[in-house]
Order: C-alpha cells, then structure tokens, then sequence
C-alpha cells in the first residue's frame, strides 16, 4: 500500500514540476442539496476584462487561460439568489471554486433537476453515446437482480463483445451485484478510450452505490411474481408452480459528524421452472416419446451489505463496503435435453470487502486508494453411481456427471489512482495490482459418459427392422441415420441378443465412451498489474484531446508487451467560451487487452495425464456395462491432456470509433455512431493430434496418422484466432417536457470470427471464419419515462432484436478430432445416399473433394421483440418538522473531499414529505407474444430445424411475467 501510493506521489511530483501554462478556475454549480444547475450563468471578471459562460448539463464550468490575478465571479439563474465571490487565481494552476445557490425568498416552489439534460459537451466524460442513469430513472429497470444484470448487459451493446459488459461496483470487478435498492447510478459506456479502463470501452457498466446520509432515511420493499398471474410457457404442457419474491429493507444515517452509514438487506425466494423439451424412446415399444415438462427448481438466496463512509480528516475520507450473500438450488442440470435423473443440488456464497481512502493532495490533486477482498465458493452434490447416456440433441439421462464438488476463489485487488488538474490538462494516473487462488475439487464425468452421435452410413431397416436390399446391386441400402435411431437400434438388437459387433453392423452402437478418473483436487494461483497514464487537454474551449497509454501483464504465460495505447478527441465547431457547442465530432481509438484466464491453466494441471486421467474410447463395445479403470489403462486407451500452447498470447482488440453528437431543439440529443473492432490472439482450443488429413476414415476410427503417435487427444489452448466487428448505431435521448422522457438507439452490426468453439478443422481454420452467433444484425430499443395523469408513471421498454444465427452441422466427426461440429456440403449429386434433405436445401453428410461447405452459423432464427412495462404511483404523505425543511432525500452524509479536476454533479430531487410509498406493477411481454428460439441445427437429432424454447433476455419459465412491487421510503 505505501508502495503504490508513494509511487503516486512520485508521478504527481513530476507533473509539478512542469512548465507552468495560465491558470484556470473551474467548478460546478448546484443548489443547496447538490443537485446540479445546468445553463447558468457565470460572468467573471478581472484582469483583462469581462469572461461569460453558461455551465454544461453536469453543472460544471470552466475559464481557461486566464493570467494571475483577483478576479470577481458572479452566477445567476432564475429563481436564486445571485451569487457574487471574489478568486484569486495563481499563473500556471488550477483553482476548485464549487458555487452552491441559495433558492430566493420569493422562489420556494423551483425545483432543479438532479438529472443531466440531453445535451453534447467536448468533455470525454460526456460522451453522449453513454447512459447514465439514476433518481427517479432507475424505476425503469427491473428489481430482479438477475433481471437487471440481463438489462444492464442488453443496454451496454453488442460491441461489447461475445462474454458482454464488464459490471464494475464501486470501481471493483468481479463482485457481488447489489440490490436495486442499494444503487445510486449507472454509468454505461461513458469515456470509452480512457486508459483507466482495462476492457473494452463500449461495454463497461459501472454501478455506485449508495453513501450514507446526515439524517436517518430508511425504506422497506418488496416484489412478488406468481405462477397464477403469468402465462403458460408454450413449449411445455404443464404450467409449473412459479414464485420469484423480494423483501428488501435499507437504513441510512449518520454515526457522528464525521461518519455515516449505509445498510441493505435482501432476502429471495426464487421457484424458476426448468423446460424439458426433448425426444426419448418409450421403454416397450422403443418408438419416439416427445418430453415437454416444466419442473420446478428453488432457489433460496439471502444477502446484505453495510457500507460506512467516514472523515478522517479535512482531506481524508474512508469508505468500507461488505457484501455477504449465500443462496442454495435444486434440480439443477434440468432442462432442454437433460431429463430428471440429471438433477443435483448446489449452494454458493461470497463476501466482498472493499475499502477506499480519498485523500485531496492540493487544490487540484486527488488521490484514490482502493483494496478489494472477495472470496466466493460453491458446493454441487450430484449422483455420478451410473454413468450418463447423451443422445446428441435428442435426450440426455442418467447420471448427474458433477458429483460431490466444491471451488473456493479468493481475489485480491489493490489500486492506486491520482487525479491532477494542471492548466488546460487533466492528468490520471495510476497502478492495479490483482491476485487470484482458485482451488477447485471437481470429480467430473467420474462415472462415465455413452454418448450417441448418429451414423452417416448406416443399413436401412424395413417396417420390421430387417435391412432392406438394394435390388440392382444386391447390397444392403445406407442412409444416414439420427442420433435417436442409433440408440434405438442399440437397444433393440441387444434385446434380441446379437452380439456388439452385429448391433454395430446394424447402425447400433454408442459412438464413444469418456471417463475421468485420478484426483480430483486441482489449484492455481494468478497475478497480474497493469498501469496507465491519461491526459485530457482542453486545447481550446470546444476542442479536447485525451491521450493515455496502458500497460499490462500477467503470471502463467510469457507475454511481456501488452502496451495499450488509447487516444480520443472531441471537437465542437462554433463553440466558444460563452457558448457550448451544438454540434460535436468525436473519434477515438483504443487497444483492449483480455486476460488468459486462471481457469485454463487450472484445466492443464488437471488434465496433464498425471493428476486426472481421461479416457475416451470411440465406438466402444460394452455399452451399457461401464469397464474398470484397470482395464481401460491395461488396454492403453488413449486420454485427453489438456496444455498451453508455450507460445501464447494475451488476445487483445483494437477499437476505433467515429461519432457525431448534435444538440437539437426541445432538450434533445442525436449522436451517430461508427464503431469498428478488430480482435487478434483470440482464444481457442485446438486438438493438436488430430489425423492429418485425408489419412482418416470416419467407419474405421483407429485409422489416420497422427503428428504425436499413441498420446491420445492433446488439446491445446491458443491464441490464433480473429474477430471483425462493424457497427452504426444512432441514439436519441430527449427530456422534451417534464413529464416525458425518452431514449431510443438503434444499431446496424456485423460481426464475423473464426474462434467460436473448437474449429471443425483443426488444420485449416480459415474454413470456420463466418458469422458470429452472438451477431444481431438489427437491434432497436426504446426506453422511457412518463408521468401520466393522477401522478402516475409509466417506464416503457421496447427491445427488437434481429434473428440470432446458429450452425447447421452434421452432428458427427469426420476427421478423427473427437469432437462432433463438422459441418455439411451443399449437395451436388443428389443421388448419394449421404444427402439429406430439408426445407433449408439439400446437405450431403459425407463431403467430397470439391464441394462447398455450408459456411459457420449458415441458418437465421426468428427475429425477437418485447414490449416490458413499469407502472407505479408514489404517495407522499408526512410533514416534515419546521426547522428541518429541505429537499427530502438529499442529504449527502459524509462526501469525499472535493478538487475540481473534472465535472462533477450529484444529483438529486425531492419534496417536503416525511414517507414515500410506491406501488407498481411490472410486465415483461405485455402481449404475450411467443418469440421462437432455440432452433435445432444438428441434422443428426430428430428435433432438426424445430423451435425448442422462448426467445427472450431472461429467465423464461412464463412467457408473459407480471411481478407486483411496493416499496416505503422514509
């Protein structure tokens, strides 16, 4: 800790001592609560006469260039008393002068908007592609957790890439995402070339949560959504119990004058239903059995969370937050393809602790210290005494393959951050230092896996099951069979006692056998640090450039060059000093560097053929009789190892992105956005000891020649692949009334990779770059908040999303990989038995030299629209005691020592009331409409080219949910 911050003080000495430029004074205005006054009028005046400016939409205002000297500031606005100081500013520095107004006598009704107006600024921070949200615009987002994470990633974008947005709490990653309740504001994809932020700049979702306040506040809440008021999931043909109920309660106040405190609890009982949409064989007859069920799986969760915002002194303040939560399920592992008897049970739980110390080093100087400590562990209890049986895309039974598991992760982050206001220039510095240990005992498939794949060249059976002859040539016909048909002929012939090799000959047979055995402990431990420096330059008052450079590195791989250099610059033609600008132009680029994850390499100590063995069989002959390990190993069976390749690279994007920003009538903004993204290093696994090709042959699975000999499967971990991403994307927000605010967005993006998965080519990867299926090609959304009669509000949700893509395979491996994504070949001759016909063409299941293969993610789903609305009422009701009138709400308990480096503005708003009550009701898919999803792109399962669940960005036990809520504040 004295490290970091000594170096803090190092950098901070060295700026210093740089050649002074003319000073500036700059500040925010707000009213007495802290609410912000946007468009105000500041006037100063000294030497060298008169300067006028109106402050942004975040209250701020800045004078720039001024000489040294006593100056006279006077801010007026409508409503307040004028307000008149004198400054001295010194030739070379930078002077914080906040202005709080006092409303006027006369003038006790105006209220000031704690909210921002739409509007365009050249400051980075005030980008207006980003979203902030806070007040009375949070009602708008679910009180669901799980609901609201979904939410919040859907708003971040799809350039936030294929894992989504990063979610930061209190500028920690990885945590615990508070309650609803718990939350100040949400920041998404604000100053997205900052070299502060280490992942992708349009993605990041940050969360602040509440400070304590100087009064005692205090609300109590809950909501409830129950089976009997939400519709019927359409692909089941029962309708489950479901419950998805909150309480909540929060307190706030202070502990001295000099600390407050802030406490939430949550409490949920959360009955989801999981769907069973799959095709199994009837245990008599052996013909298919559709299974469409719901089955109910609880989950309890309960969570608090104390947080005390303490002075220590007139330029020190300490801020410690604790999040405990714990929660346990069952039935899980329910669910599409997996049947009941693939149930286990699972408990969770974490703790979080973070600590911040602000310290105000001068006027213009500001200095974060954070440390974070988490650690979350989880706990599966499953029964793996039989061994699983998965029928690709049709059904998987038996045994639950986790076992009895358990993994505890313990992080450590410790960060230093130093904000420096000097003359024109903004500096940020700073250092991150991360440390992970995961331990992770994981007993997994330690009772064996038959999985069924289908056959491409199987005899064709009669009414009666007899192979039916093919008369010109006097040979049994072959066709391509399904994963289901193959179990079923398993089953049959072995009831009617032919032997493996006859059942085989007949199409039967499971296509592999896979087992793990050894010990199942495995633990690892991770560092990594990264530093950045940022400059933000108000050249002039209408042109900013911000210039930073991020350095990265990380234990377990051998990577020591991950500069990242981030550049942005915003330019606002015909503004000047007492005019912002109407127009803005920004562009930016940035290098985004991602971490090989501690996971893999906890996989390569596991699977190194020492600690774990994993043994897979192909076409083994003993189904449904699982053999000793003893005989898999006297039989040399091959094994799985997993490794790194030595030469791997952290996979890192580069993002460069052009917008307009244009400040319209009626208190609207239009910004247009190009964003385009090149990913490299981007990771994969690939089975290095795959037959080299045209040495293998599907029907003879011991045949190929393979680079390694006899090692069995070698998967190894790379980073070689690539991803492209072009997007436009066009946003309106507007607050053209009191009463009516809106924010539409829509986006027009093609994104296209060749690392999705494992390559179904292991030798030529190029054959695999296509569309990405996390690739929407139209998005659409519309948010808002309107304030209807009787004080009512209404929070509209409009989302469209276009068709998703997903992979037509064949659902069988064709060059000896083991792993089952081949593709098809758009057919040629019609005649070969291996063609497979559908309402999307004709297939050939079998390539040859010279067809084209159907290029990844050929096939579209349904395009996906919801309709989601909030309605609620808040009651206000209690007079405040005389001598305690203000702004209910307000109070601002113990606030970080304030420098004016950049613009700041909390906000609030309020009334004179002592208790607020709201009621409200939530409707996701108000009209029930059914949107199709999950389709079936495996030619091989008998549900091939069928819908099988809803399409919807969340939990989708019911297609249509209602969920009452109420909430008291006081």
């Amino acid at each position: 800790m004295l490290f970091l911050r000594s170096v803090g003080f190092v950098f901070l000495a060295v700026i210093l001592a740089a050649q002074p430029d003319g000073g500036t004074l700059r500040g925010v205005v707000s009213d007495s609560s802290g609410a912000v006054i946007p468009t105000a009028s500041v006037v100063l005046t000294g030497p060298g006469g008169e300067r006028s400016a109106l402050t942004q939409n975040d209250g701020s205002y800045s004078f720039a260039g001024l000489a040294a000297g006593e100056y006279r500031v006077r801010v007026t606005f409508p409503g307040f008393v004028p307000f008149e100081k004198a400054a001295t500013v010194a030739g070379g520095q930078t002077l914080a002068f906040p202005i709080q107004l006092t409303v006027a006598a006369e003038k006790q009704a105006v209220t000031v908007k704690g909210a921002a107006e739409p509007g365009v600024s050249v400051e980075p921070d005030n980008n207006a592609t980003a979203i902030v949200i806070k007040g009375d615009d949070l009602d708008a987002l679910p009180d669901d957790p799980d609901d609201l994470a979904q939410t919040l990633q859907m708003l971040a974008g799809p350039s936030a890439g294929p894992n989504g947005g990063e979610i930061y709490v209190d500028g920690f990653s990885g945590g615990q995402l508070p309650p609803k309740n718990a939350i100040r504001e949400i920041r998404i994809n604000q100053n997205p070339f900052s070299a502060e932020y280490d992942r992708l700049g349009f993605g990041r979702i940050e969360i602040l949560t509440k400070p304590g306040s100087d009064k005692f506040h205090g609300g109590f809440g809950m909501f409830d959504s129950d089976a009997y008021f939400n519709s019927r999931n359409p692909y089941a043909v029962n309708k489950a119990d479901y419950v998805n109920r909150s309480i909540n309660a929060n307190l706030s106040g202070p502990l001295s004058h000099k600390a407050s405190y802030f406490f939430n609890f949550n409490e949920r009982t959360i009955d989801t239903d999981a769907l069973i949409n799959a095709v199994t064989l009837d245990p008599t007859t052996l013909a298919p059995v559709a299974v469409q069920n719901t089955v109910v799986t609880p989950r309890r969760n309960f969570n608090f969370g104390p947080r005390l915002d303490y002075q220590l002194s007139k330029n020190n303040t300490l801020t410690v937050r604790y999040q405990y939560f714990t929660g346990t399920s069952d039935n899980n592992g329910i669910g599409q393809y997996s049947l009941v008897s693939r149930a286990y049970s699972a408990d969770n739980g974490s703790q979080d602790l973070q600590g911040t110390l602000t310290t105000v080093l001068g006027a213009t100087a500001v200095h974060d210290l954070r440390f974070e400590y988490s650690r979350n562990s989880s706990n599966s209890y499953g029964n793996d005494s039989i061994p699983a049986i998965a029928v690709s895309a049709a059904f998987t039974g038996g045994g639950a393959q986790v076992g009895r598991a358990s993994n505890v992760t313990n992080h450590y982050e410790l960060q230093s951050n130093t904000s420096l206001g000097r003359g024109r220039h903004t500096f940020r510095f700073g250092l991150r230092a991360r440390r992970d240990t995961l331990a992770d005992n994981s007993p997994a498939n330690f009772g064996g896996t038959f999985t069924f794949f289908g056959s491409g060249n199987a005899p064709v059976l009669d009414a009666n099951n007899n192979v039916v002859i093919d008369p010109a040539t006097g040979q049994p016909q072959t066709a391509s069979i399904s994963s289901l048909e193959q179990y079923r002929r398993t089953l049959l012939f072995q009831q009617l006692g032919d032997s493996p090799a006859q059942v085989r000959a007949l199409g039967g047979g499971a296509s592999q056998f896979s087992i793990a055995a050894g010990n199942p402990l495995a633990e690892v431990g991770q560092n990594d640090l990264g530093a950045f420096v940022q400059d933000d330059w108000r050249m002039r008052p209408n042109l900013t450039v911000s210039a930073g450079l991020r350095y990265e590195v990380q234990s377990n791989i051998h990577d020591w060059h991950d500069f990242a250099p981030r550049l942005g610059i915003a330019w606002g033609p015909g503004g000047k000093g007492n005019r912002p600008p109407k127009l803005v132009i920004r562009t930016g680029f940035g290098m985004f560097y991602d971490r090989v994850g501690d996971n893999l390499v906890l996989q390569q100590l596991r699977f190194n053929g020492i600690t774990q063995q994993q043994y897979l069989v192909v076409n083994p002959d003993f189904f449904p009789n699982v053999p000793s390990l003893a005989t898999l190993a006297a039989g040399k069976e091959p094994t799985n190892i997993y490794q790194l390749d030595r030469n791997i690279r952290a996979p890192y994007t580069m993002q460069g992105a052009v917008s307009v920003e244009r400040q319209l009538p009626w208190r609207t903004s239009l910004a247009a956005t190009y964003i385009g993204i090149h990913g490299e290093h981007v990771l994969r696994t690939v089975n290095i000891n795959s037959p080299l090709p045209g040495t293998y042959d599907p029907a003879n699975p011991t045949s190929g020649l393979r680079p390694y000999g006899d090692a069995g499967n070698i998967f190894q971990d790379e980073t070689n692949g690539v991803m492209n991403l072009n997007e436009f994307a066009t946003t309106v927000n507007t607050r053209f009334s009191t009463r009516v605010s809106l924010s539409l967005a829509y986006v027009r993006m093609a994104i296209h990779t060749d690392a999705e998965g494992m390559p179904s080519n292991p030798y030529d990867f190029k054959l695999d770059y296509g569309t990405a299926s996390y690739e929407k090609k139209n998005i659409a959304q519309v948010l808002g908040s309107v304030m209807g009669p009787w004080k009512t509000r209404f929070n509209p949700v409009v989302v469209f999303f276009g068709g998703t893509p997903y992979d037509l395979t064949i659902g069988r491996d064709l060059n000896g990989d083991t792993i089952a994504n081949d593709r098809p070949a758009f057919a040629t001759d019609l005649s070969r038995p291996s063609v497979v016909f559908t309402r999307f063409g004709a297939f050939d299941t079998n390539p040859i030299p010279g067809q084209t293969l159907v290029p990844r993610n050929y096939l579209v789903g349904n395009a996906m629209w919801n309709f989601n609305c909030r309605v609620g009422r808040t009651f206000a009701f209690g007079t405040v005691k005389k001598g305690n009138q203000g702004v209910a709400g307000t109070d601002q308990g113990i606030r970080a020592p304030v420098a004016s480096i950049g613009a700041q503005g909390p906000g609030s708003s309020g009334g004179e009331k002592r208790f607020s009550l709201n009621l409200n009701l939530f409707v996701n898919n108000v009209f029930n409409h059914l949107n199709k999803g999950g389709w079936v792109g495996n030619l091989s399962s008998p549900l091939f080219g069928q819908s099988t669940a809803i399409y919807l960005q969340r939990e989708t036990s019911n297609d249509r949910l209602i969920q009452f809520g109420t909430q008291l504040n006081f």
